[in-house]
């Protein structure tokens, strides 16, 4: 009972700071970052969604997964045989389970015209529980990159679903990225969609980085902004004092301004049966419905104890980085 009861409070404390699961970078030097003993970091930076950020170059990207009004991008760098890529996908989805009475789960099958170097397009069944349920998918050739597009939604709407879905491949670029900032730029892995906010837009990184460090940074919109931020959660929760052996030591907690965003930053030391960690995080509760202001949460989550002032500058030096890579 009293591991269980350790476990809920670590997992209590370890979710103020974590982002949740929701592709690598952008490659940028800049001015190197100084440690604490003398040496230096050369920075990256890396675009994800309206943000940009640089880490040392230790840092590497693990997974990077965006969602852009609705639309799930999928995208394929160096692609060598961009038609042998779509054959493949079809045939993946001819493999789809039907509906109960449908004889073919492919609907229809089109080539779109003036999107990248070819574009094909493929209605079909999204769920065999359900006949009245498609998926379109828009596959885009660039030569030596491809993009795949798909969009979930009801049958009698799939020609509104078309068009939506071509709009947004149609604002896709993988060309480099420019150096300023474009006016509605929504940065993916390898491209960038110049459009503006319009609704459910998410972003999610993962970096390893030195020192057993795990960066992530997980953006969204929100419909409903939280109340409550993380320092007063952790407040509440250490009131409690409901698990003996599990102690909280906080190093920082504050309200910080990121990016002209004002959220809290919290950093702790948690001790419990298998020893010391160290927890960073930072949280801004974002603003109703907005691309420039949604959810955000940066954490550092179980990184061991120890070169706690090292750790505490690579984290100061990439939240002061973070910022809008569009224009305001």
């Amino acid at each position: 009972m009293r591991n269980t009861l350790r476990l809920l409070l670590i997992t209590l404390l370890t979710g103020l700071l974590l982002c949740s699961y929701s592709y690598a970078a952008m490659k940028k030097t800049q001015k190197p970052m100084p440690t604490s003993k003398g040496a230096e970091h050369k920075m990256k930076t890396y675009y994800m969604g309206r943000f940009a950020i640089d880490l040392p170059e230790d840092f590497k990207l693990e997974i990077q997964s965006n969602r852009f009004r609705r639309v799930e991008i999928e995208e394929y760098p160096n692609l060598k045989d961009a038609e042998q890529k779509w054959k493949s996908r079809l045939s993946e989805i001819e493999k789809l389970k039907k509906p109960e009475g449908v004889k073919k789960i492919i609907i229809k099958e089109q080539p779109i015209e003036r999107l990248g170097k070819w574009a094909r397009g493929v209605l079909y069944y999204g769920d065999y529980r359900a006949d009245d349920e498609c998926k379109w998918d828009i596959f885009v050739s660039y030569g030596l990159s491809g993009v795949l597009f798909s969009l979930r939604g009801l049958l009698d709407k799939e020609k509104s679903m078309y068009a939506w879905l071509k709009e947004i491949a149609a604002a896709y670029s993988p060309h480099p990225f420019p150096n300023q900032p474009a006016n509605h730029p929504f940065y993916t892995e390898h491209g960038v969609i110049e459009l503006p906010y319009k609704r459910q837009e998410s972003t999610y990184a993962r970096f390893a980085g030195p020192m057993e460090m795990k960066l992530e940074i997980d953006m969204s919109e929100t419909h409903e902004v939280e109340k409550v931020g993380i320092l007063e959660s952790l407040a509440a929760a250490l009131a409690t004092n409901f698990v003996p052996g599990v102690d909280v030591e906080k190093i920082r907690g504050h309200k910080r301004t990121v990016a002209g965003l004002k959220g809290e930053e919290l950093v702790t030391r948690i001790t419990a049966d298998m020893g010391p960690k160290l927890y960073f995080g930072w949280k801004y509760n974002g603003k109703e419905d907005s691309g420039e202001h949604p959810e955000i949460r940066i954490s550092i989550q179980q990184a061991p104890d120890g070169n706690l002032d090292e750790k505490i500058k690579i984290w100061d030096a990439a939240l002061d980085s973070f910022r809008p890579a569009y224009k305001r």
